[in-house]
């Protein structure tokens, strides 16, 4: 929420993309720890099954509607040709991201190998995903405030 707003304030559309695909990760982790609490408590074959699809529709609807908002953004964007501001609070958010995704990553495939978890794993891949794209953001960021680039 905070790189959305930095974003939103500083017109970067790489910050408010990378902020809602953070969310993106929120609603990815919450619906999987649903989805794996449900196995724990052993509730039931047919019910763990409608929570793993129920689960997936939710994470594919989420990120189906960043792309949306990061191709009409990125269009609208190119087309008036507005360079993004500065914003010091964003990329202090994505400087932190540095750091904490790998870790993240490096527990979500730890324990998705240990509970044999595949969704587990998929998920910590999507989590280094996100981190490849806070570093494309952060060279963005950078080429557009030293080289000048809308």
């Amino acid at each position: 929420m905070i790189s959305q707003t930095a974003g939103f304030l500083s017109g970067s559309s790489a910050l408010v993309s990378w902020g809602l695909d953070s969310t993106v990760e929120g609603v990815s982790a919450g619906t999987m720890i649903w989805r794996l609490h449900g196995e724990e408590a052993e509730i039931g074959r047919r019910r763990v099954l409608w929570r793993k699809k129920v689960a997936l529709s939710v994470i594919a609807a989420a990120f189906w509607i960043v792309v949306a908002f990061i191709l009409y953004e990125a269009t609208t964007k190119l087309l008036a040709q507005e360079a993004p501001g500065f914003s010091a609070v964003g990329i202090g958010v994505l400087v932190a991201s540095l750091f904490v995704n790998p870790v993240l990553a490096w527990g979500k495939y730890h324990y998705g190998k240990k509970l044999d978890s595949a969704a587990l794993i998929y998920d910590a891949k999507d989590t280094l995903i996100c981190q490849y794209q806070t570093i494309v953001v952060l060279i963005g960021i950078g080429l557009t405030q030293a080289m000048g680039w809308w």
